[in-house]
Order: C-alpha cells, then structure tokens, then sequence
C-alpha cells in the first residue's frame, strides 16, 4: 500500500474520532446546562453561560473544516426524553458521507446519508445501523 495514502486514511480516522468527542462534549454541556438551570438550552448560544462553554474550537469540525458545525435539537419530553432521541449532528456531511449523531443518552452514533436523512425523519436514531459497528 502507497504510505501517502495509508497515513491520510489514519489521518481521516483520527478526524472522524475528534468530531464524535466534540459532541460528547457538547452532551456534557447540555447536560451541566440542565443540571443547573434545571431546563435544557433552546439553543448553543446558551451553554456560553459563565462557568460553562468557553472554548469555541469544539464547534468546528475536525472533518469538514466549518465553525458552527452542530446543530443542536432541545430535547422534546425533558428528561423523560427517549434515549435514541437526536440531540446535536453535523450539519454537512464528512467527505465519505458519514454524519456523527449526539443522542439524548450521550452516545455518539456515525451515520451514512442515508440512514441520517431515516433518524432525521423520525427524530431518533432507533434501528438505524451505525457505520462504526460490526457485522
């Protein structure tokens, strides 16, 4: 295998990986949102609150290159919402078509287009296979 080509896919990976973590840390900010304001942000714009979002690198995408990469979805039932319940994804797709998803339970799913445009549709995630899981 050509090296150049070996180390851009490790590259792409290690991308990929710091998008998922950008939005298990947004999770985390909307969950130290809840916990102290007792309701969850409308918006982003939100968890810029003092003593929380301070670094605006983690709304830029690794992958694609774009700030305000994540769009943020309240949760509709609260704390009662269902644990596949879309919470924040990229807003453009990654160049192999991959989208990361942040669900409502924190877990990071990666999606294809297509299985995207299916848990977009329905609002969570639920039965859609995950391009980083196994046969």
């Amino acid at each position: 295998p050509d090296l150049k080509r070996v180390l851009e896919k490790g590259s792409g990976r290690g991308r990929a990986t710091s998008c998922k973590n950008n939005l298990k840390q947004l999770g985390v900010y909307f969950a130290l949102y809840e916990s102290k304001y007792k309701n969850y942000p409308t918006g982003l714009e939100e968890i810029w609150a003092p003593n929380l979002l301070q670094d605006k690198s983690i709304l830029r995408c690794p992958v694609t290159g774009e700030d305000n990469a994540y769009e943020y979805l309240a949760p509709s039932q609260g704390d009662q919402t269902p644990p596949d319940e879309i919470m924040a994804y990229d807003r453009f797709a990654h160049s192999d078509g991959s989208r990361c998803v942040l669900l409502f339970q924190g877990r990071v799913t990666v999606l294809d287009e297509e299985g995207f445009k299916k848990a977009r549709a329905a609002g969570n995630a639920a039965g859609v296979k995950d391009m980083d899981e196994k046969d």
